[in-house]
C-alpha cells in the first residue's frame, strides 16, 4: 500500500524543467548563438551599404551553424579547453550532426540560386575549416599548426563571405565603405580567434598546437592584439573623418573595439572566460542596431 507521500508526488510529479542559465549554455553550445551574431553581421551589411535584403541573410547563419556545430563534433581539445561542452556535444551528437548536415543542405540551394560566386563564398568558411583540421597531401601539416595562418585564415574566410556575399547577390558593388566594413569584421574575427586561443592555451600546448600565446605567451599576445586594436581604431577614424563611414557608424566600430580590448584584458584571468567571450558577440547587436538606425 502506498503512503500519502507517495500519493502525493504520484499525482504531482516534480517536473524537471530547464533553467535560464542551462538554455544559454544549450544555445551556446549548438552553436545557435554563432548562427544569430553571423546573420546580424550580414545584415548590418546589408543596411550600411543599402543594399537589398536577400537570402544571403540566413545563408550566412546557416553556414556559421554547421561549420561551428561541426568543429565541436571532432575538436579534441574541448576534452581539456571545454569540458562542459564536451559533456554536452557527446550527450546530444546525433541530434546535432543531424542538424548541422540539414543547415549545409540548406545554406548551400538557397547559395546556389544566387550563382556560382554566391555558392563559392557560402562553401568558402567550410573549405577553410577542412584545410584548417586535416592534414594537408603537399606540406603534411594542418593549417591549424602554423603559426599564424590558421588565424588568418580563420578571418578572411569568415570577414570576406559577411561582406561580400549581400553584394554578389545583388550584383551590387565593392566600395570604400564594404572596404571599411570587411577590415572591421577582419579584425574583429582574428582577434576574438586569438583571444581564445589564451583562453585554451592549456589545451593547445598539451595538443601541440601553435598558436601566438604557446609560442609567446599570453601577455606578448595581449598586447599584439591590443595593438592590432589600436591600428583598426586608426583607420574607423579616417575613414569617418573622410566621410566614408558615416559618423554613427564609425562610433560604434570605435566602441566594439574598445569592448574588444575590454574582452582581451579580461580574458584568462579568473574570471568566467565562456561568458567574458560572449561580451564581444554582444558588441555585433550593438552594431546592427546603430547601422539600422543610422540608415
Amino acid at each position: 500500500m502506498s503512503t500519502d507521500g507517495e500519493r502525493v508526488q504520484h499525482r504531482h510529479p516534480s517536473l524537471d524543467l530547464p533553467t535560464p542559465s542551462g538554455v544559454a549554455s544549450a544555445l551556446v553550445h549548438t552553436s545557435t548563438v554563432d548562427a544569430a551574431v553571423a546573420a546580424a553581421k550580414v545584415l548590418t551589411v546589408v543596411l550600411l551599404l543599402d543594399l537589398a535584403l536577400s537570402p544571403a541573410v540566413a545563408v550566412g547563419g546557416l553556414m556559421a551553424f554547421a561549420i561551428y556545430a561541426s568543429n565541436k563534433l571532432v575538436d579534441a581539445e574541448d576534452e581539456t579547453n571545454a569540458p562542459e561542452r564536451a559533456r554536452f556535444v557527446g550527450r546530444y551528437r546525433r541530434e546535432l550532426a543531424v542538424a548541422t548536415g540539414v543547415a549545409t543542405v540548406l545554406a548551400l540551394a538557397l547559395a546556389a540560386t544566387a550563382g556560382p560566386l554566391a555558392l563559392a563564398l557560402t562553401l568558402l568558411p567550410a573549405v577553410a575549416a577542412v584545410a584548417y583540421s586535416v592534414r594537408l597531401p603537399v606540406v603534411d601539416r594542418r593549417l591549424k599548426d602554423v603559426l599564424g595562418a590558421s588565424t588568418l585564415l580563420v578571418a578572411v574566410s569568415w570577414a570576406l563571405p559577411t561582406v561580400a556575399l549581400p553584394i554578389v547577390w545583388v550584383d551590387g558593388a565593392f566600395t570604400a565603405t564594404a572596404g571599411v566594413a570587411f577590415a572591421f569584421y577582419l579584425v574583429q574575427t582574428a582577434v576574438a580567434f586569438e583571444v581564445r586561443n589564451v583562453r585554451d592555451v592549456t589545451g593547445d600546448r598539451a595538443e601541440g598546437v601553435r598558436t601566438l600565446p604557446v609560442v609567446f605567451g599570453t601577455a606578448r599576445t595581449r598586447r599584439f592584439l591590443y595593438a592590432v586594436d589600436a591600428t583598426a581604431l586608426a583607420a574607423y577614424a579616417t575613414a569617418t573623418a573622410t566621410g566614408v563611414l558615416p559618423v554613427a557608424v564609425g562610433v560604434v566600430f570605435g566602441v566594439a573595439t574598445v569592448a574588444s580590448v575590454g574582452v582581451t584584458r579580461c580574458v584568462d584571468t579568473g574570471r568566467d572566460d565562456a561568458r567574458v567571450c560572449l561580451l564581444r558577440d554582444a558588441n555585433y547587436g550593438l552594431v546592427l542596431l546603430v547601422v539600422a538606425l543610422a540608415a
